[in-house]
């Protein structure tokens, strides 16, 4: 199994393994953001304790953002 996985890794060009790497970090990266944004601006509930960094977090980027 780890060599079939291998030989798939490895058949794939250099220029097009960084393009997958790149894609993938920058969808991770917008995942974050937007269900940071979601639970920032989501007013139907009180904001828990351990959500508060994030919500914090999400207002300063996306406040930061807009020019």
């Amino acid at each position: 199994m780890l060599q079939m996985a291998t030989t798939i890794v490895c058949s794939w060009s250099r220029s097009s393994a960084i393009s997958y790497v790149f894609v993938y970090v920058v969808v991770s990266i917008l995942m974050v953001v937007l269900w940071s944004a979601y639970l920032c601006f989501d007013g139907r509930r009180e904001p828990k304790n351990d959500t508060r960094v994030i919500h914090k977090l999400a207002e300063t980027a996306l406040l930061r953002a807009v020019p």
